[in-house]
């Protein structure tokens, strides 16, 4: 008897909805968190701020129908950059869209034979395009400065999107290498030895239930104040601000002038939203098992 057939099938790993919007939520944390390092990086190697894309004249509906379809056309390059990877490793490759729960839309490459893989075969698969497309759009980046802050934003939203991909990485990384996984188009199963254990356990303790909800609202309104401003000065509103202006109170302050287009919110609204909101999910699990 081989190795591979004395392995057992240890966990089956696939986006159930708290997992989906815990996952939207750590994108839009990785989401910022590449959107300032990015343009520091390109301040610190060109002494220059990168070009703000929603002060581009004129700013039209084209620039943002422009924005989407490269967007997209990114999004097709990285599932191809997946299936040449599974290709490299004998697999099939075969690609595909989907919504997971209604909530997250996705495209897919997954292997048509749903070969076994090891656990370093397919960590590769899933960093590569990461990894490919971040360089190639760096390098972009200093080839055209004009166009900087379009650039930025592409590949900060394409590194947010790859969560995903973070996540099964993090996920295999728990386990022992001599794994193996088998990737199917809505999850992944893990198989190990007959010692080897799940680590599919659901955590419902009442912190862990607590930062899913503070997660959750704090995505929620970054989300919201992500396409707001661009939403308003294609219909050309005049500055605003909603509470009390320039201050941790601030809900939200939106700038529109001839020399200026920003907006601002204070600290005190999203984390007290995001809190109250964490109170309510933790409450709502008061009762249930581990295993619910």
């Amino acid at each position: 008897m081989g190795e591979v057939e004395k392995l057992k099938q240890l966990d089956y790993w696939k986006m159930t909805v708290s997992l989906t919007f815990e996952i939207i939520g750590i994108s839009v944390v990785i989401t910022l968190a590449t959107y300032w390092l990015l343009n520091s990086l390109y301040l610190w190697l060109t002494n220059t701020k990168p070009e703000n894309l929603l002060n581009l004249t004129p700013y039209t509906w084209l620039t943002s129908l422009l924005f989407i379809i490269v967007f997209i056309l990114i999004l097709v390059a990285h599932e191809f950059i997946h299936g040449f990877i599974f290709k490299r490793f004998g697999g099939k490759p075969v690609y595909g869209a989907g919504i997971s729960n209604y909530v997250l839309p996705y495209f897919y490459a997954t292997d048509k034979n749903q070969k076994k893989l090891t656990r370093k075969e397919f960590i590769v698969i899933s960093l590569a395009p990461l990894v490919v497309i971040s360089l190639l759009g760096f390098v972009m980046l200093l080839i055209f400065p004009s166009i900087s802050g379009f650039i930025i934003l592409l590949l900060t939203m394409h590194t947010g999107g790859c969560i995903g991909d973070l996540w099964m990485v993090r996920v295999l990384t728990r386990y022992p290498k001599n794994i193996l996984v088998q990737d199917d188009k809505s999850g992944f199963v893990v198989y190990g030895r007959p010692e080897d254990e799940s680590l599919n356990i659901p955590d419902t303790s009442i912190l862990s239930r607590f930062l899913k909800g503070f997660i959750i609202s704090l995505t929620l309104w970054v989300l919201i104040l992500f396409f707001l401003p661009s939403f308003l000065k294609l219909l050309n509103i005049p500055s605003f601000a909603v509470g009390p202006a320039e201050s941790n109170f601030t809900i939200f302050n939106y700038i529109n002038s001839t020399k200026e287009l920003s907006f601002a919110v204070g600290l005190l609204p999203p984390v007290v939203l995001g809190a109250l909101s964490g109170v309510i999910y933790a409450i709502m699990g008061f009762g249930k098992s581990k295993h619910e």
